[in-house]
Order: C-alpha cells, then sequence, then structure tokens
C-alpha cells in the first residue's frame, strides 16, 4: 500500500546570514530582511531555484529541499537581485514579511503583554507560571518542580544529564502511582519539544500537555494513566532554547562549538546514529542542518539516545513536536521505500488527523517526508531512529502550527516560526487530542493481538 499525497504544498525557508546584524552585547537582528514565497511550475524553474540556492552554500538556512513552493529570506539589497532574477525567468512570488525584525519584534510584544497579564501571588510574592506565552528555560524548571509539589503521586521529575552549558535535561514521568511506575509493566508514551531552538511553539505544547495530563478529569486520558507512563521532554535542546530568547531568535542547532573555527552548533535531528552522514549538505559545520563530526556527537543526544535504550523493551510510541507546516511525519525519512509496518501506521496516521481536527477543525497532512516534500530525504533523524534502530513501530515527527497551506487565508503569513502566543492553545490541544486518540488506538491493536 502506497500513501496519499495528503499535503502537496512543500516549503523551503531560506535564511540569508548576512542580512543579519549584531551589535557587542544586543541580539541578532533582522532588519529589513524579507521572506519570500516563490512558487515553481515546472522542473525547470524548480532547478532554476536551486541553483540559486547553491550560490549561498554556507549562508543558506533550508528547511525542505523541495522548491516547487519555497519561501526564502533575503537582504533588502539582495531582495533586488532576487525579484530581477525570478522576473527574467518568469518565476512567481509574493512577500510573505516585508521586515523579518518587525515581525519578532510583534511576537516578543504579544509574549510580553502575557507577562503583563500574569497574576502575583501576594502570599508567595512570586509570578504564577503562564501557559498562554513562551516562557523562558528557569520558569520552566520552576513550574515543573512546583507541579511535583503539588502531584506527588503523578508525577516525577528526572534529570538525566546535562548540556553542553551545563543545564539540567530534563524528563517528567506522569502516571497513576508514578512511585510504583519503575517495577510496572505499563507501556510508556515519549513526547519531546525543543529540538530546534526558535521552534517555540513546540516547548509551549509540551508543558501544556504536561498540565492536561495532571489536571484532566477526562475519563480517557484517567484510563490511559492507568496502563500508560507519559515520559515528556519539554526542552531537549535547553542551551540552544535559552539562546533563541537572549542573543538570537531564530537559533536552530545547540550551542557546543564543531570542530571548524567559527562555527557553532548541531542540528539535533541529523546527528541520530541511524542511516548518519549520508547526505553531503550536511557536512558543512557552519550550516544551519549540520550533523555533527559523528553520530550522537552531541550531550544532549548521547543522553537522550542512553535512556532510550533502557526504555525501549516498554516504548509503544515516540511523538517529537516540531514547527511549522501541521504535518505528522513517519518513517522513514532517508529513503523513498515504505517502513514494512506502513499499514499500522497508516491507520493511526488517520486517527490522529479525525481526533486533532475535531477540536479546531485544523487540516494535518501525513506521510513520510518523500511523500509529503516533494522527494525531500533527510539522514539521521530521531523517528528513523527509534523505528530502524530500537524497533519502535509507532514514531512520529508532529509539525504544528502554522500551516502553509493557508498562508493568506485564516492565518498570519508573517508568523511563520513566529507563532503568535494567542497560538498556544489551540495548537497544542488539537496535537494533545491526536496524540491522546492515536495512543487509545494503539493500545487497543495491541491489546487485541495479545
Amino acid at each position: 500500500m502506497r500513501f496519499q499525497l495528503f499535503f502537496d504544498n512543500c516549503l523551503v525557508l531560506i535564511s540569508i546570514f548576512f542580512c543579519i546584524q549584531k551589535c557587542d552585547g544586543s541580539h541578532v537582528k533582522y532588519k529589513g530582511c524579507k521572506v519570500y514565497q516563490i512558487e515553481a511550475k515546472d522542473e525547470s524553474q524548480i532547478q532554476k531555484i536551486k541553483r540559486f540556492i547553491k550560490s549561498f552554500p554556507t549562508q543558506i538556512d533550508v528547511w525542505s529541499d523541495s522548491p516547487q513552493h519555497c519561501q526564502l529570506m533575503v537582504t533588502k539589497e539582495q531582495s533586488i537581485k532576487l525579484d530581477a532574477y525570478l522576473s527574467k525567468e518568469n518565476i512567481q512570488r509574493k512577500i510573505l514579511i516585508k521586515d523579518v525584525q518587525k515581525a519578532i519584534d510583534k511576537e516578543l510584544e504579544e509574549n510580553d503583554e502575557r507577562v503583563k497579564q500574569n497574576v502575583y501571588s501576594a502570599f508567595r510574592r512570586r509570578r504564577i507560571f503562564n501557559y498562554k506565552r513562551f516562557n523562558r528555560f528557569g520558569d520552566i524548571l520552576h513550574e515543573l518542580k512546583r507541579l511535583q509539589c503539588r502531584f506527588k503521586k503523578k508525577m516525577e521529575i528526572m534529570e538525566i544529564g546535562r548540556s553542553y552549558e551545563r543545564r539540567p535535561l530534563v524528563v517528567v514521568k506522569i502516571t497513576k502511582n508514578v512511585l510504583n511506575e519503575c517495577i510496572s509493566n505499563k507501556k510508556i508514551v515519549w513526547i519531546d519539544g525543543g529540538v530546534h531552538s526558535r521552534e517555540w511553539i513546540s516547548v509551549a505544547g509540551a508543558m501544556w500537555m504536561i498540565k492536561e495530563l495532571l489536571i484532566s478529569k477526562k475519563t480517557s486520558i484517567q484510563k490511559l494513566l492507568e496502563t500508560h507512563v507519559f515520559y515528556i521532554a519539554p526542552v531537549f535542546n535547553p542551551d540552544g532554547y535559552e539562546y533563541t530568547f537572549t542573543d538570537d531568535r531564530l537559533w536552530r542547532k545547540t550551542r557546543r562549538p564543531t570542530n571548524k573555527k567559527g562555527c557553532i552548533g548541531t542540528d539535533v535531528n541529523r546527528n541520530w546514529n541511524f542511516k548518519w552522514g549520508l547526505d553531503e549538505k550536511n557536512k558543512e559545520p557552519c550550516g544551519l542542518t549540520y550533523h555533527g563530526e559523528k553520530p550522537e556527537s552531541e550531550i544532549c543526544v548521547q543522553h537522550f539516545a542512553r535512556l532510550f535504550r533502557y526504555i525501549q523493551p516498554r516504548l509503544q510510541s515516540y511523538w517529537t513536536l516540531h514547527s511549522y507546516g501541521q504535518l505528522v511525519y513517519v518513517p522513514y525519512s532517508y529513503t523513498s521505500k515504505f517502513s514494512p509496518y506502513v499499514s499500522d501506521l497508516i491507520q493511526a496516521l488517520f486517527v490522529f488527523r479525525e481526533k486533532a481536527k475535531s477540536r479546531n477543525n485544523q487540516f494535518y497532512g501525513l506521510g513520510t517526508t518523500h511523500v509529503l516534500e516533494n522527494g525531500l530525504l533527510l539522514f539521521g533523524t530521531s523517528i528513523d531512529y527509534m523505528h530502524g534502530t530500537l524497533n519502535i513501530t509507532y514514531s512520529f515527527n508532529v509539525e504544528m502550527r502554522p500551516s502553509e497551506a493557508t498562508l493568506g487565508q485564516n492565518q498570519n503569513p508573517t508568523e511563520l516560526f513566529l507563532l503568535s502566543p494567542k497560538s498556544i492553545v489551540p495548537a497544542s490541544s488539537e496535537v494533545f487530542d491526536g496524540i491522546i486518540g492515536t495512543v487509545e488506538h494503539i493500545y487497543g491493536r495491541t491489546e487485541n493481538q495479545l
């Protein structure tokens, strides 16, 4: 059986790094940078766009290698050259963001407004954590500790190691009678966020899901907590995540220096020990999809991989949250061939989409990267590692809001990565419903097979 192409808008976002300015002690600035949407109508135009991209081998941030429906960020000066080039080649385009820095400022201003709306406790003289804003890493840690004190029987915090910059790598366990979890045979559901630093909605979504699992009175969730334990790592890459608040809002990678002078960070989702290093474009240490010097070169990947191998016998499903696109990828990413378990995965995908849509009527595309991104292949990804190395059948990469299919329609085209905090609850709730419904489906199938 083959996947049907449910979502045929492919995405490329190109960051031209010499449009960035940074003064001493200040944030990286993207003043004057523009985001174009370029639509290639045939293979000839696709190749012309690729040649334009290749003219900046170390300065381009490619989020998808399928430029049929692509988005490019360029400087004000480059936009003149780009317009001339596209006009000459008769390639259609439109400007989505006229000034990237203004879009960043707008997002941060809205997020700051959420801070002002927080309620202060007169008794303890502290600010209450706001699940409707994007929070700093330190605030997240404090909130997790507060939740653990409140829900001692349902929640436990594990620190599995420290990052390169010595921040704690934290995993939250949630289940009924959590103190007996280690000696139980409960199936494990894994959820993580913050793999790519700038994808703030993935962290906010993971935190929102932790809260819902703890406070929800829904019968479906209560039953799942009797048979499952949820392992949730809300900030997989804490160094990079904190860096997006202090220095560069659009930083993607880790913060460990590479073996090339001046090049910092590795793409966590190219660093896993499965089909690693097979793509030439991921070998440039300054590139934003750099795969590292070797598999599991990154400290966070080493610690989490060690935990995955330990819990593998009970790990039933793996969910990694990203943005954006409103897509759900399944293995494999490295090949056009489908997994031997493609039938099981398709059934699970349909359940996810139905449950997610029932919340806010949002559509999610389903399939492999090769299907959804017009032939895109990725190497060293976490879903392939879980599926191919650890033999976890149900392995999912969820791209949260927004969807580029709705740009210029019912969603703000200036958001993209810079999602408004107003979208946190609807985006998180629909994905949470999709995950819960799919976990129920998987559990029902496995129980019937016993």
